[in-house]
């Protein structure tokens, strides 16, 4: 893109990497457009008392539902929330760790990280929801979250070593894992809030799970890195122990928040089932 004519078009303002950023995006405006044919498949329960026939429902409602079950829905925002910034933190610092701690290229760095990316990854999710899916057939009521809690035990001693790695080959082997595990709940925590909203405000409550969470993780993550490198390390180059840091707080806190959730949405799952 760097190296473009692009001289006499509307382009020409732009910056490299904002041009960078504007060829990342096309391809989701397509799938926008793409969506726009898509069906929504008939709802098969509306959990909604017997001659109701509204199509929303009040804001009053779901507020209702999200009062009465506040201990399982806080500790899932605050848990996953946590988990969420490790995720950022690391997906936005690590190539630059790699760059400042081992002292090779943001070429090099980069490559790395993204083919721990489109590999381990990848794959963490589809193995997050498999084995989510083994543990409630086994009867486990509590197996979306408690399949995190176990992903999160074993990320936590890792999210502490892996960026103190002395050499780069160390650093990446210690990354695979971290990679897997850090996105392996990424697909479970949408799923524990379809399984216990109703039919009719499960958008509202991803919404809340979103703006609550989500952001919070996204504003937090990327911020919170070099905070640390400058004033807690009083040095920026300090990237590794301050994502060491940050993981080391945030993957085990975000742990312990979830195991609050765990009872309520075990008893839920008990109480409703898994169906709608």
């Amino acid at each position: 893109i760097a190296d473009a004519d692009l001289a006499n078009t509307p382009l020409a303002n732009f910056a490299p990497w904002q041009l960078t950023f504007l060829a990342a995006a096309i391809p989701g405006v397509l799938v926008v457009f793409l969506m726009l044919t898509v069906r929504e498949p008939p709802r098969q329960e509306l959990a909604a008392k017997a001659g109701d026939t509204r199509k929303e429902l009040p804001l009053r409602e779901v507020m209702q539902f999200i009062a009465g079950n506040k201990r399982l829905l806080i500790s899932h925002f605050v848990g996953y929330g946590l988990i969420g910034t490790a995720v950022t933190a690391y997906l936005i610092w690590t190539p630059e760790m790699l760059r400042r701690s081992y002292d090779v290229s943001i070429g090099v760095a980069g490559g790395i990280y993204a083919v721990l990316l489109v590999t381990f990854g990848a794959i963490g999710p589809f193995v997050g929801g498999w084995w989510a899916q083994r543990s409630a057939a086994s009867g486990k009521d509590d197996a979306e979250i408690g399949v995190s809690l176990k992903a999160m035990l074993l990320l936590t001693p890792l999210v502490v070593v892996g960026p103190l790695m002395p050499t780069l080959i160390g650093a990446t082997v210690m990354l695979a894992p971290i990679v897997f595990l850090l996105s392996l709940p990424q697909g479970l925590a949408p799923a524990v809030l379809q399984l216990i909203a109703p039919n009719r405000m499960r958008g509202q409550v991803l919404s809340m799970f979103v703006l609550c969470a989500v952001i919070f993780a996204y504003t937090l993550g990327p911020t919170v890195v070099p905070l640390a490198a400058r004033y807690v390390f009083d040095d920026v180059d300090a990237l590794g122990p301050a994502m060491a840091l940050v993981g080391g707080v945030c993957v085990p806190v975000g742990a312990v928040a979830l195991a609050f959730a765990r009872s309520p949405f075990a008893e839920m799952m008990r109480t409703g089932g898994r169906s709608g």
